[in-house]
């Protein structure tokens, strides 16, 4: 988890939190369960005062966590898989 953690430090946290908030609950709960219980309640406080946010703001910030995730398997900290089971 250490890649995974590593990388979400590396991003800005404006954009975690547009990214999260425009996530499916489930995908939000995994991303909290990579985070400290600090940071993780710090960042649903911020959600919850959030107003309103543009669609586009939030595709924005879920592609900037995408581009990090890629890097992130570039470089080997993480693992993507895709959707088969078959790994050895």
């Amino acid at each position: 988890m250490d890649g995974i953690a590593g990388g979400i430090r590396s991003i800005e946290n404006t954009a975690l939190q547009l990214a999260i908030k425009g996530a499916e609950p489930a995908l939000a709960e995994k991303m909290f369960s990579c985070m400290s219980k600090r940071a993780a309640e710090a960042i649903q406080d911020e959600i919850a005062e959030m107003g309103p946010v543009s669609k586009d703001d939030v595709v924005a910030a879920q592609k900037q966590i995408i581009a990090q995730a890629r890097r992130l398997a570039e470089d080997g900290s993480i693992l993507l898989g895709g959707r088969s089971d078959d790994f050895v």
